[in-house]
């Protein structure tokens, strides 16, 4: 950790204040679980069609995001694909 510090721009302040909880010779504990869990939904041919004729339709970005359960890049993507130029208001 001496190392580090020297070589960093971290402040007096956060270097001490990591001195006092790390004891010498010890190394900082390193979070190995994720921090949030993705949920990935993945949608059918149906799905798609279905979502590209809402999006011709009118209906909302955000009504087709929450109905379809993706995201804003996944949604765009599939609208990309189908050759559907998207309308991003």
């Amino acid at each position: 950790m001496g190392l580090t510090i020297q070589l960093s721009n971290i402040p007096t302040e956060v270097v001490n204040l990591l001195k006092s909880v790390i004891a010498p010779g010890q190394r900082p504990v390193v979070r190995t679980e994720p921090l949030a869990l993705v949920r990935h939904t993945l949608l059918n041919e149906q799905q798609i069609e279905e979502l590209i004729t809402a999006y011709h339709e009118g209906v909302s970005v955000v009504e087709l995001r929450t109905r379809f359960g993706i995201g804003k890049s996944s949604l765009y993507r599939h609208l990309k694909r189908a050759g559907v130029k998207p309308n991003r208001r």
